[in-house]
This record gives structure tokens, C-alpha cells and sequence, in this order.
């Protein structure tokens, strides 16, 4: 009897070898075609407002559309730039900024939370001078094809 467990026990940790080693293989890295597609921070309703999302394109550029609207008065609206996908770390490089400008004056409380705003904004799309990626990666984990996390904020796949 002590026999024929000891040789269960070895059949399953040669058979179970092959399956970790394959879930091990497929979960080390994070592929391009895993992230490139529209990203919606926080939910995953297209329409449900105008979140925060990352557009991940195939040629290894991203836009970025800052969906914060809790910050008063924020004036950077979109950062556009390079991507550097390295197994689980994502690197950025900035390559322009979108910026509201305009009059600051008091939101109005029937429409907004905030108590002031940027009022009869243009918008302004600005280079960056001597763009260079970013020496600190942010950690990207994929939960499945439609959901993954950067850094601390959920994204799920819109597009």
C-alpha cells in the first residue's frame, strides 16, 4: 500500500511538472497584442462617462485622455508619446501634452463638483523638448483580455 502511494505521488508531480511549467511560460510576459486596444480606467460600460483611458496603438504609441474631473481647474488633458512593453513593466515616453487654457472662473454647482473651472477653454497640443522615456517603469498585471492594472488603477478594455 505505501508503495502504490509513493508511486501516485511521484505520477503526479511528473504530470504536474508540464502543466506549471506551461501556466509559468504563459504568465511570465505580457505580449504587445495583450494591451494595444482603448483601456477605460474604473469601468467597463462604453458611454459610462468620460473616464480616463489609455489607447494603446500597434505601433508602440499610446494617447492617454486625462479623465480626472475631480481636479479643479486641471488643464492637462491628454499626454500622447511611446510605449516600451518589458514582460510586466510599461515605460513611457512623453512626447506631447494637450492643455486647456482659458479664464478661471466658479463651476457652476448644478453641473459640476467642483468649485472652479477653466472657462471658454482652447485647447493646445505642445511638444515636449527633448523627449526621453522614463527611467521609472509602471507594473502592468493582466487579469484577462479585457482587464488589466497599471500600477494601482483598473483599466478594462472599451475597443
Amino acid at each position: 500500500m505505501k508503495q502504490l502511494f509513493l508511486i501516485i505521488l511521484a505520477m503526479a508531480d511528473i504530470l504536474s511538472i508540464p502543466v506549471l511549467a506551461q501556466q509559468k511560460k504563459d504568465s511570465c510576459c505580457l505580449l504587445k497584442k495583450d494591451i494595444v486596444g482603448i483601456w477605460q480606467r474604473n469601468d467597463s460600460v462604453i458611454g459610462s462617462g468620460l473616464n480616463q483611458n489609455f489607447q494603446f496603438l500597434d505601433n508602440n504609441s499610446f494617447i492617454l485622455n486625462i479623465g480626472n474631473d475631480a481636479d479643479d481647474v486641471r488643464n492637462i488633458v491628454q499626454l500622447k508619446g511611446k510605449y516600451r512593453l518589458d514582460r510586466d513593466m510599461l515605460y513611457f515616453t512623453i512626447t506631447s501634452r494637450t492643455i486647456l487654457e482659458g479664464p478661471i472662473g466658479i463651476a457652476d454647482a448644478g453641473i459640476s463638483l467642483n468649485i472652479f473651472s477653466i472657462e471658454k477653454g482652447k485647447l493646445k497640443e505642445m511638444s515636449e523638448h527633448n523627449p526621453k522615456e522614463i527611467p521609472d517603469p509602471c507594473y502592468i498585471t493582466l487579469f484577462s483580455r479585457k482587464h488589466i492594472k497599471i500600477n494601482n488603477e483598473i483599466y478594462y478594455k472599451i475597443k
